[in-house]
């Protein structure tokens, strides 16, 4: 009987163990980074370029800081209109549910973008 309360245990405990569906508590150091790959985009107008992150998420929010130079949609494509120089910024909220994580992060990072007339 005792063998078979130990082998029950063992079981219990490697199950435990091996299950452990928590959330990654990153250090300083060791946090995957949130960047664009680009830091400048040089398009012609009617150009179009896709712009990928670092680390590939869900829920990221893509901005342009003048729509009429270059515009970019939510998958991160950025499309050229005319010609001018805008900043394309991505960023994404990040709320945490670890017990030693800060409650949110808000992470951001820039490509500047560059168009030439046609």
């Amino acid at each position: 009987m005792k063998r078979y309360l130990f082998l029950f245990s063992s079981v219990v405990a490697f199950c435990l163990c091996a299950c452990d569906n928590s959330v990654p508590d990153y250090g300083a150091d060791e946090a995957p980074v949130f960047r664009i790959v680009k830091d400048t985009l040089r398009l012609s107008v009617g150009e179009a370029s896709h712009l990928s992150l670092s680390v590939p998420l869900s829920e990221v929010e893509w901005a342009s800081s003048a729509d009429s130079v270059a515009s970019v949609d939510w998958r991160g494509v950025v499309t050229a209109k005319s010609e001018g120089a805008a900043v394309v910024t991505a960023s994404r909220l990040s709320v945490h549910t670890g017990l030693n994580q800060a409650p949110a992060s808000l992470f951001t990072d820039s490509c500047f973008v560059f168009v030439r007339g046609e």
